[in-house]
């Protein structure tokens, strides 16, 4: 589970250990405790540095903390981000840096995931804020609400979850390279929802859609 610092809460994790899940979650203020006993320690351990594309990376990586009532202990990965951006500005290509620091807490342990491994997964989370749920809102109305009764909303937004992921699997695992580079996922959706226009009278729900009214 990769969440943000408001579930790194103790019944939360609880409930995830509980169900077998590990959990991957920013570590702030909201646990001050965990943080700075994180912060006092991981300054004796020396970090491991690596260069990702643009980033270059320091981080320093422990297990061993515990919070109380939560039954599993807890590794912290602290990162230093040091991020290049080159840009054009009145003409001239400008090189500017940015910095930037994480504090993680997981349940994962080292030898089930190295700091490296961690540090991409923690930055994973992203990618859900903005590939998934944005992407499912702009275009393919997640936002939208086509009924006003709790379990229908719950199967809609199931029924389109699925959906979603079988057309980004049968993009990404299917799709030979040749044609995944001449289409993207939201034109594949189209190439199929086109495809189900011309079914014609085979296709059932468009023979039920097509039926006079009482």
């Amino acid at each position: 589970m990769l969440a943000d610092a408001a579930y790194l809460q103790i019944p939360f994790l609880r409930f995830c250990l509980k169900h077998r899940l590990d959990v991957v979650a920013v570590l702030k203020k909201n646990q001050l405790g965990l943080l700075t006993d994180a912060t006092a320690l991981l300054g004796i351990v020396s970090p491991r540095t690596w260069d990702r594309g643009n980033v270059a990376v320091q981080a320093w990586d422990m297990e061993g903390f515990t919070l109380a009532n939560v039954p599993a202990p807890l590794r912290v990965l602290h990162t230093q981000e040091c991020i290049t951006k080159r840009q054009y500005h009145n003409g001239s290509r400008q090189v500017r840096k940015e910095s930037r620091q994480w504090y993680w807490a997981t349940t994962i342990s080292p030898t089930r995931l190295p700091v490296e491994a961690l540090w991409e997964a923690a930055h994973a989370r992203w990618e859900i804020e903005n590939d998934l749920f944005h992407n499912m809102s702009t275009h393919w109305s997640l936002d939208h609400c086509y009924a006003h009764e709790p379990t229908a909303i719950l199967n809609f937004i199931l029924t389109l979850f699925l959906a979603f992921l079988l057309v980004q699997t049968f993009h990404h695992r299917n799709l030979k390279p040749s044609l995944r580079a001449r289409f993207t996922v939201i034109g594949l959706t189209d190439e199929l929802r086109i495809g189900l226009g011309t079914l014609g009278p085979a296709c059932v729900w468009a023979i039920t859609l097509s039926l006079p009214g009482p």
